[in-house]
């Protein structure tokens, strides 16, 4: 009886995982535009890489940059881009992984003798803070780290094929992000320290060079004349540094402390994604100590432990600004809730009581994202109706005048102007290209004023029309009023369309408004 119930487990098991893998996609879907900070500016890379190869519009701006460790996630995204376009391969690779978190998960588990389909834990950390931001290439990158620290472990293959495969995966966080194979990198070599086989420790010296030697070959060459912002090492968000304040706005706490964001106050509210309060921190604990309580007890395998270690050392103690890398250490809660599960062992009758009670809570994590998903699309409506009435192919400015996102955690509408440029093949500042190692990247000569460096994106307001040069932007994306647009630039542009709740505009400026416009603004204080 406990071998057909044992075969039973092995049938069920994949049917199980790849359902609970497509589930985890449908938020993506629900929306016409993906969620998340930094999406739309990972969409205007792979829409410039397209340009670079095939209409050439913006070579004169725009070079192609290979000394950068985020190409194979916008290759890969460009290639699909070829097939069903920009906008829907943005969503696949968020797709990909978002499913691929859960399956390298149960792999991960698989690999260590635990339970795969407690891989459902993984679903409570996809939608948080790094979802939230839209670290694309980091959540990428974040899958093959999984993979590699499950193919790590020992299994019947040959040592020749699975160190192909080590290799590999290596390879695949290198060209995906340079903080994933830094700390990666780090993990490994820790992990060095309990293995009993010399081979695998070789192999494992084998995968540290590997991850490192490109990183730190990057730092030595890359072309770093355009600067990002935030050069240095802090433990802490920075005051100088933009997103400082967005969160000491959403502070309940001393705003030293970050507005309760900080490592231990915030620990449970970035993983889910939720406001810091009691309501993440009770919903976080009980799901952590539910398995002790329902049967399972703790797995004492050294490498488990040791891996779970290193993950809290990585949230609590690594820097969160790491020369232009902010939330260097808060992105990696991703991955809490996919290796939690390495350390539950069952002791006792009642531990199948367990997947149940995460199932129930696994969907109603997912009606709370579902529903999200649903409030955003509602918020952007405004700008996919406006937008197909654009001119195609314009330099474009995106003008926020408020970064508020109620009910996230990240300020998801700030680079929302970029779909512009995605859905109307034009360039769109303040951009990425801006910025060090993007793939895409400005020419010197043809550097903007309007950066993400200089904060433009958080706060246009203090810079005035002539400082930004207005006058090579024709088209314009804002989140405001139009009141508030012709207070700033001086323009006083009025559109018969333009109604007076709408929260996104998107505006096109002939060449003869622009340049009164400049005129208009040369007879103010410059310094307004």
């Amino acid at each position: 009886m406990n071998l057909g119930l044992k075969r039973y487990r092995v049938r069920t098991e994949p049917v199980f995982l790849t359902m609970l893998a497509l589930l985890a996609t449908v938020p993506v879907w629900l929306s016409a535009l993906p969620l998340g900070t930094d999406i739309p500016q990972h969409a205007a890379q792979i829409n410039l890489l397209l340009d670079h190869f095939l209409t050439h519009r913006w070579e004169q701006e725009i070079y192609l940059n290979y000394v950068t460790p985020y190409l194979l996630t916008y290759f890969v995204g460009a290639l699909l881009a070829l097939v069903v376009g920009t906008l829907t391969s943005v969503k696949i690779l968020i797709s990909l992984s978002l499913a691929g978190l859960v399956l390298a998960s149960a792999r991960l588990l698989k690999r260590h003798g635990c339970e795969p389909k407690l891989a459902i834990f993984s679903i409570f950390g996809l939608y948080g803070f790094s979802y939230q931001w839209g670290f694309l290439p980091f959540n990428v990158s974040a899958v093959f780290m999984l993979l590699l620290l499950a193919e790590m472990q020992p299994a019947s293959s040959t040592h020749r094929a699975s160190l192909i495969r080590c290799v590999l995966l290596a390879l695949a966080i290198v060209l995906t992000h340079g903080l994933t194979a830094v700390v990666t990198a780090a993990i490994v070599l820790t992990l060095t320290l309990v293995e009993p086989q010399r081979f695998l420790r070789l192999r494992n010296y084998l995968l540290v060079l590997v991850l490192l030697m490109p990183v730190v070959t990057w730092q030595l060459l890359a072309d770093t004349g355009v600067q990002g912002f935030g050069h240095g090492i802090y433990f802490g968000i920075h005051p100088s540094l933009s997103p400082y304040f967005y969160y000491q706005e959403l502070s309940s706490l001393h705003p030293q402390l970050i507005n309760g964001w900080g490592r231990i106050t915030g620990f449970f509210p970035r993983i889910f994604g939720w406001e810091n309060g009691t309501g993440a921190i009770v919903t976080g604990m009980m799901l952590v100590l539910s398995p002790f309580l329902l049967g399972y007890r703790v797995n004492y395998s050294r490498k488990p432990l040791l891996l779970l270690a290193l993950l809290l050392a990585v949230l609590l103690v690594m820097p969160s600004v790491i020369n232009g890398s902010l939330y260097s250490a808060e992105r990696f809660s991703l991955l809490f809730f996919c290796v939690f599960p390495l350390l539950l062992i069952p002791r006792a009758r009642t531990h199948h009581l367990l997947l149940p009670s995460l199932l129930l809570a696994s969907s109603a994590m997912l009606v709370v994202q579902i529903n999200r998903a649903h409030v955003y699309d509602r918020q952007i409506a405004n700008l996919v109706s406006a937008l197909p009435s654009m001119p195609e192919g314009q330099r474009a400015l995106s003008l926020s005048y408020s970064y508020n996102a109620e009910g996230f955690i990240a300020p998801i509408y700030l680079h929302s102007g970029q779909w512009y440029g995605v859905l109307k093949n034009g360039l769109v500042d303040p951009n990425f290209a801006a910025t060090d190692l993007q793939p895409l990247r400005y020419n010197r000569q043809h550097l903007p004023f309007a950066t993400i460096g200089n904060g433009f994106d958080w706060s246009p307001s203090p810079y005035n029309w002539n400082a930004f040069q207005g006058e090579r932007y024709a088209v314009f994306i804002v989140r405001g009023s139009l009141a508030a647009f012709n207070q700033h630039t001086g323009c006083h542009y009025s559109s018969v369309s333009q109604q007076a709740n709408k929260e996104w505009l998107a505006l096109y400026i002939p060449a003869e408004v622009a340049q009164r416009c400049s005129r208009q603004l040369q007879l103010q204080d410059p310094h307004q």
